[in-house]
């Protein structure tokens, strides 16, 4: 279904997408090998690794991995044989710019699986649904910074 509003310029096609994070079940972290447990006290799981120390080089979980190529086939999407990572600088704030934290953030230039499909179910009432199917644009493997508490 395509929708067209018409604009000072011309016509404009409306294109709505979706961007879905989803976490994958491991014990440890995507690069490093420190626990990934729920609720654990803060900096309480931090490696040398996590923290980018000078010198400390990742190396990838690779249950993450196959974790990522499950969902890539469940997609239908094509599987990457070869991917990068890099650690980017990430500016974290909490309260005010004075409490900004600089971290590092590892995430993929080539991602794990492209172009798979997913089904969508559209509710239109009470009685009457239509699934469609809609593309997937790429599943990418990353690791965000962790969330700081500021204390009071």
């Amino acid at each position: 279904m395509t929708y067209v509003v018409e604009g000072r310029t011309g016509p404009w096609e409306l294109v709505i997408g979706l961007e879905v994070h989803a976490q994958v079940v491991s014990k440890s972290k995507l690069f490093s090998g420190a626990s990934a447990e729920y609720g654990a006290a803060p900096n309480s799981q931090v490696s040398l690794v996590d923290a980018a120390f000078p010198g400390m080089l990742p190396v990838i979980n690779q249950e993450c991995v196959a974790q990522a190529v499950r969902t890539g086939l469940g997609l239908g999407a094509q599987i990457n044989l070869w991917t990068e990572h890099m650690r980017t600088p990430q500016r974290v704030q909490h309260g005010s710019v004075r409490n900004a934290v600089r971290v590092k953030h590892i995430t993929q230039n080539c991602p794990a699986a492209a172009t798979g499909v997913v089904q969508v179910t559209h509710c239109a009432g009470s009685n009457t649904s239509s699934t469609a199917p809609k593309s997937t644009r790429q599943l990418m493997m990353q690791t965000l910074a962790a969330r700081a508490t500021a204390r009071k």
